[in-house]
């Protein structure tokens, strides 16, 4: 039985991913909460007045909630999205892959296919913040590309399936975002820009070879345009990319069947 706590199953961003990926076939009792509307002390007590077998603990992009990861002594496997290298760490808990927006995929929505069939050299939806007018403006000689604000998540989801890379400015603090996993989902070749020691403590437990990384936005455009040249490599991340989401899911979802 799943209980969202404060939450309901439409409120999430993220509810396809965790009901229908994370917990298929996962015959347990789940409490799913976000930190940016649940204090630890409300959730504490609630743990340890019901018997919750896996808790997921969503949002805390920013790093200021540390208290929480003390609720994996009150469940059997406590799951959590974002890496803090300065946060105490436990063996039952579990760091998963932010996800993908709701109603973005159709069932069975893992579609292999070539990059050089794919129209756009590069895509990105999202809001113009930190980085990313760099980021753009830098890539714009590369064409066809397309950038939006904002779209429907089953638009996006077909933008990315056109696209052969996603770029992926900074969001509010860290580079990890949803559209890194989205896009991996849809076989485009996600771009994260920062320097190496923090690409390294952000992903210590999500990083995916198949994904590109580089320390600046010109470096960055210097190596796809070179990439784009080489379709056997671009076959290899694209077709790697997706294999790494199916995976690491797959992985996930086997540790909360079978045990960690």
């Amino acid at each position: 039985m799943i209980t969202w706590f404060n939450e309901t199953e439409t409120s999430l961003w993220e509810t396809n991913y965790l009901v229908n990926d994370i917990l298929k076939n996962v015959n347990k009792d789940v409490l799913i909460f976000s930190s940016n509307k649940t204090s630890y002390e409300d959730v504490k007590k609630y743990l340890i007045t019901t018997k919750i077998d896996i808790v997921i603990h969503l949002s805390d992009e920013w790093g200021f909630k540390e208290e929480y990861q003390e609720l994996s002594r009150y469940c059997e496997i406590l799951l959590r999205q974002y890496t803090h290298p300065m946060y105490r760490n436990y063996a039952n808990i579990i760091y998963i892959p932010l996800g993908y927006m709701t109603n973005m995929f159709e069932p069975d929505y893992i579609k292999m296919s070539t990059p050089i069939n794919r129209y756009y050299k590069w895509s990105f939806i999202g809001s113009l913040k930190q980085d990313r007018q760099e980021m753009v403006t830098k890539f714009k000689t590369i064409q066809p590309n397309i950038y939006s604000h904002e779209l429907q998540a089953s638009d996006m989801r077909e933008i990315y399936r056109k696209s052969i890379f996603v770029l992926n400015g900074r969001g509010n603090v860290k580079l990890d975002c949803f559209r890194l996993y989205e896009a991996s989902a849809c076989g485009a070749i996600p771009i994260v820009v920062g320097c190496k020691k923090e690409i390294k403590e952000t992903f210590k437990h999500m990083q995916c070879k198949y994904w590109l990384y580089f320390e600046n936005w010109d470096e960055a455009l210097s190596r796809c345009q070179k990439i784009l040249q080489d379709k056997k490599e671009l076959e290899m991340r694209s077709v790697g990319v997706t294999q790494w989401w199916v995976d690491i899911i797959n992985k996930i979802n086997n540790q909360l069947i079978f045990g960690l």
